[in-house]
């Protein structure tokens, strides 16, 4: 959850997101962003991927999918996001998108899921994968209780300061772990 009071990290999120290309268990799948700084975000966000990815097609910290079931999954995950009404943003160049996805080097670009409705297959596994999934919230507790009524991820991010609405977040919400301003 990314709060109103805090400074924005797309850097941190957009890092943890893209670790070992989205295949650790600690990567978020989705953040939740307030309604009235969503647009800025997702502009400091996709900036941020861009920024993290670098020359995506050739730099090695970019790794790509382990193996071609999980290739075909990811791309699943995003088709049927997006054929459901989701906006899908890729983060890279035009330049480099025209390469992707790429199944010989099983490389998709990193992808920004807006808006996706909740039946959509993304929201409901891991993604394992570079795409993050950004939901609009008009008050915190909407966040909370849409963790609080899904399984609980072994991992939970808050992006904002030690307030009422943290100790709220970590009383009624349940996870393998919450770090707070990091990733």
């Amino acid at each position: 959850i990314w709060t109103p009071s805090s400074v924005p990290r797309p850097t941190r999120i957009a890092s943890t997101r893209l670790v070992n290309g989205g295949q650790v268990c600690l990567c978020p799948d989705y953040v939740f962003i307030p309604e009235e700084k969503f647009e800025e975000f997702v502009g400091h966000l996709q900036a941020q991927m861009r920024s993290v990815s670098g020359d995506y097609l050739h730099n090695p910290a970019m790794v790509p999918l382990v193996n071609e079931r999980n290739y075909a999954r990811v791309l699943a995950l995003i088709g049927d996001a997006n054929a459901l009404g989701a906006q899908k943003l890729e983060t890279l160049p035009e330049s480099q998108l025209q390469h992707l996805p790429d199944p010989a080097t099983r490389r998709i670009a990193p992808t920004l899921l807006i808006d996706t409705p909740e039946n959509a297959r993304v929201n409901h596994m891991e993604i394992f994968g570079p795409v993050l999934v950004l939901k609009r919230y008009a008050h915190v507790q909407e966040a909370i209780d849409y963790i609080a009524h899904h399984p609980s991820p072994l991992a939970a991010y808050w992006y904002g300061e030690d307030s009422a609405d943290f100790h709220h977040f970590l009383a009624h919400t349940r996870s393998g772990g919450v770090t707070r301003n990091d990733g």
